[in-house]
């Protein structure tokens, strides 16, 4: 399964990301890659991370884990979308 999606954070910063994966729709893990980012998701982009998810009614609950660098922490701690 293909799929794009964006991500919205509180902020109003937004993240678009492609994500892959070989299992069922209503729960599975795969892979996604950052594709374009504003605000704290700017230092993201072509980013890839492992990914889990479960659709329960019209909600979706996932754990991501990607691996960045501290600066990108921190950027994504601290910055806002006026940067």
């Amino acid at each position: 399964m293909f799929a794009a999606c964006e991500m919205k954070y509180q902020d109003g910063s937004r993240g678009w990301i492609r994500a892959k994966r070989e299992t069922e729709i209503s729960a599975g893990v795969g892979n996604f890659t950052f594709i374009a980012g504003e605000g704290k998701f700017s230092k993201l982009v072509g980013v890839s991370c492992p990914y889990a998810i479960q659709y329960i009614d019209s909600s979706n609950f996932s754990i991501l884990k990607c691996r960045v660098s501290k600066e990108t922490i921190e950027h994504i701690k601290y910055s806002t979308l006026e940067e």
